[in-house]
């Protein structure tokens, strides 16, 4: 009956892990390769833009960084390893795109963006031939700048794509929206006149001119200053900052974010990342699943498990666009009918064949009933050897101590007295002692 409850338990567990998706794989650490391993677990958690590059595998050159990545997305997707060696798939090629000799420590945000680069431009050819613009589209973000002199527009008006969003981080700043406040605000410059080349304090401002569906922020913090930074979880508005409020499209919800520790021996870099709405830490090889609360905690505090993971990287995603993805389809009459049968498992066929089973009462059992004889010639009771250090043990705990180093005394040796009634003689000082020589008789 156990048995069968225990199956029953562990089909219904098997059923809710299948439902709510298997935990990210762990990346191995061959050398200085954290940086690398935060990046990439960040982006795989996007699943349009990883989707979408699944579907270009054909136009990538083999050798390339573009293959390199295609290989690795297909290792994560069909290994049902929990840890994944990146070494001969995508890590050499990492380095070897950022110029850097393997096994040094490099920047996550320089490895990120030479990498979505790359599967933009395929060969980074720049705004001039952009093969890939539908990847361009997921994370494109245009930024105008404009500049004024007592309320009147001057000079041309600049656009920008900025991927990512780069953020100075001040030292008032506590949250990430404050970051994005100062960096959208006004800023007085020296600006010199077209017309007569004279110099004037001038007005500077940022404004958003597009966003996509994802939006990367990083933070730069100064003097290598490990300063924490509230983030939001969900909601993050941008409104305010567009130039034309009509191509707001609404607010954001964080996906992935990127964490930096710096200390004196080095750093280390670490991911929060977000799949089927379940929050989980990956740190190299280690996953670790974060609730919900532990996560709206980091949040608030604005670092990671120590305050000296500090946020650099910040990963967000439309929030109507991502919560109709997490919204399952309603059902026709056409689907429910064929999912009925489909839904009859082995769990349902065990729970029916245990109930009725349980409805049958078991057999009575035998009443023994135990003579008088039976217990007289009962064997008796013996002490097993377990027994016999215990009461050892129970010896030393009400034996004696030193009062110095808490060993037990040893107790004295016991005189032995005569009995009583035997005299006994005593012998002179230097006198032998005489012993009577036993004779044997021969037979």
């Amino acid at each position: 009956m156990n048995i069968k409850k225990m199956i029953l338990g562990f089909c219904i567990a098997s059923q809710v892990v299948l439902a709510m998706g298997r935990a990210p794989a762990g990346l191995k650490n061959i050398g200085s390769n954290c940086f690398m391993n935060a990046a990439l677990q960040s982006l795989t958690a996007l699943e349009t833009f990883t989707n979408l590059v699944r579907a270009k595998k054909s136009l990538y050159q083999p050798g390339s960084i573009g293959q390199a990545y295609l290989n690795f997305l297909a290792r994560v997707q069909n290994s049902s390893a929990k840890i994944i060696d990146p070494s001969n798939i995508i890590s050499r090629q990492g380095w070897t795109m950022m110029g850097e000799k393997p096994h040094t420590q490099q920047d996550a945000e320089q490895f990120m963006m030479g990498l979505l680069n790359y599967l933009i431009y395929q060969e980074g050819n720049g705004d001039q031939d952009i093969p890939h613009r539908d990847i361009l589209e997921l994370f494109n973000t245009v930024v105008s700048t404009d500049l004024s002199h007592n309320g009147a527009p001057i000079g041309n008006q600049q656009q920008e794509t900025m991927i990512p969003l780069s953020l100075p981080v001040q030292a008032e700043d506590r949250t990430l929206e404050q970051c994005v406040h100062h960096f959208f605000g006004y800023d007085e410059v020296d600006y010199a006149l077209e017309e007569t080349n004279n110099r004037v304090r001038a007005e500077k401002r940022f404004a958003l001119d597009q966003t996509g569906r994802y939006l990367i922020i990083g933070t730069k913090q100064n003097n290598g200053r490990a300063q924490a930074l509230a983030f939001p979880l969900t909601d993050l508005d941008l409104s305010q900052y567009f130039r034309n409020p009509s191509k707001d499209q609404g607010t954001y919800d964080l996906r992935a974010i990127v964490m930096h520790s710096r200390n004196a021996k080095g750093g280390h870099y670490i991911s929060y990342i977000t799949i089927n709405d379940r929050w989980y830490l990956c740190n190299d090889a280690r996953i670790t699943p974060v609730s919900a609360q532990a996560m709206q905690a980091i949040a608030q505090h604005g670092h990671g498990p120590t305050a000296t993971f500090v946020p650099t990287i910040c990963i967000y995603e439309l929030s109507h666009l991502r919560r109709a993805a997490l919204t399952p389809e309603p059902e026709t009459e056409a689907t429910q009918g064929a999912t009925l049968p489909a839904q009859r498992t082995a769990t349902h066929t065990i729970f029916r064949r245990t109930q009725k089973r349980t409805t049958t009462a078991p057999p009575a059992r035998r009443k023994v009933i135990r003579t008088r004889a039976a217990k007289k010639y009962r064997p008796r009771r013996t002490f097993t050897k377990s027994a016999i250090p215990r009461k050892k043990k129970a010896a030393l705990l009400m034996a004696k101590r030193c009062k110095m180093c808490g060993t037990p005394l040893k107790k004295k040796a016991a005189v032995r007295r005569p009995k009583f009634g035997v005299k006994t003689k005593k012998r002179a000082v230097g006198e032998k002692r005489v012993t009577k020589r036993r004779t044997v008789r021969k037979r």
